[in-house]
């Protein structure tokens, strides 16, 4: 049977997949976070960790309020936040985690109103010896013009985990220029998510299943030990499960995602569903010599005496090098003693007879 392939449609398939841009893994281009890893307080200690400050305005202006996620809102009568004693525009704002941190990020929300009083000039620092000593870990100079119930987002490098974290205020912005105290509506704190897990990549780029038909789809993520999220595109034509487990509904194309969680990182298979009785992938016996012709680009064909399992190794490398790039950009042919190189970019065609 005379098999003809032109490049640039493998099959069918796979110019759907160049279609849809589809590939193995997809990499992580951004830095990417936790969410707030301080819980919602109710008071100092509860429910857990430890506030601490320098000083307060007055009882309804505890430390704990800059950490019960409800934002100030002064304008309307209803304040909330950590406020440094009257006429103190420096003072500091710690927590203590139940174990150490790796913060690479935080957040500082500004109050409203007459409040709005935010954090001019300060250090964001750690501590693991319940604050006796002091790193600093950031720094931040001249930060002005704060709107009401804006949040700032600040970011640095860390590679040391801390138990205690706290921004060590030495200026604040002060309201209508009158002297003031310093305000924090909310503060929270972040760790970066490991920069290992920057990939994750299937078994397969697309899967071709009859109606009724069942396949696992496998993930590979570095570290091994994230988690991983499963979506189809269409669960009328194919579904999946929390394990990869595709199962094909009716006729038509679904894309699955794998996806690692709390990160925008994922990779995709394509499933083609077809009807009861095809043979979409027909084998081809293995034993035997299969000819091989080759036409390059500039219109010279080369023409190899190969096994059938050559000839498959030979299209999935194609198919591979065509669709992901993941394979070497050549091909090699052992002809008697010595070597024969195709390069896949001088290939126009090749015919398997």
């Amino acid at each position: 049977m005379k098999k003809y392939l032109k490049k640039f449609s493998v099959m069918f398939v796979m110019s759907l997949i160049l279609v849809l841009g589809s590939c193995i893994s997809v990499f992580a281009t951004e830095d990417t976070y936790t969410e707030n890893l301080i819980p919602t307080m109710t008071s100092d200690s509860s429910p857990s960790g430890q506030v601490s400050f320098s000083s307060k305005w007055s009882r309804s202006w505890s430390g704990y309020y800059a950490f019960d996620k409800v934002l100030d809102d002064t304008a309307n009568g209803h304040p909330n936040g950590w406020s440094t004693a009257k006429g103190y525009q420096n003072g500091w704002l710690a927590y203590e985690f139940d174990e150490p941190k790796q913060i690479c990020k935080y957040t500082i929300t500004a109050c409203t109103g007459y409040n709005n009083t935010s954090p001019k000039s300060w250090d964001f620092q750690g501590s693991n010896d319940k604050g006796n000593t002091w790193s600093r870990l950031d720094s931040r100079n001249n930060e002005t013009e704060w709107k009401d119930g804006e949040k700032r987002i600040y970011t640095f490098n860390n590679s040391k985990k801390y138990k205690v974290y706290r921004i060590n205020v030495y200026t604040s912005n002060p309201y209508q220029d009158q002297a003031a105290q310093c305000t924090i509506s909310q503060l929270e704190m972040m760790e970066k998510i490991s920069v290992l897990a920057s990939n994750i990549e299937l078994n397969k780029i697309a899967d071709i299943l009859q109606i009724g038909q069942t396949d696992t789809l496998v993930a590979t993520t570095t570290p091994s030990s994230v988690g991983i999220t499963w979506k189809s595109s269409d669960e009328s034509i194919a579904t999946v499960d929390s394990n990869g487990k595709v199962t094909a509904v009716k006729e038509g194309q679904a894309t699955i995602t794998a996806k690692i969680k709390d990160s925008d990182i994922k990779a995709i298979c394509v499933v083609t569903v077809t009807p009861k009785g095809t043979d979409p992938n027909p084998t081809e016996p293995t034993t035997g010599d299969t000819n091989l012709f080759i036409e390059l680009v500039d219109g010279q064909i080369k023409s190899y005496s190969v096994s059938n399992d050559e000839i498959a190794k030979f299209k999935q490398w194609y198919i591979d090098r065509d669709i992901t790039k993941s394979n070497k950009p050549y091909y090699e042919f052992t002809k008697d003693a010595y070597k024969d190189y195709v390069i896949h970019d001088k290939i126009d065609w090749f015919e398997v007879r």
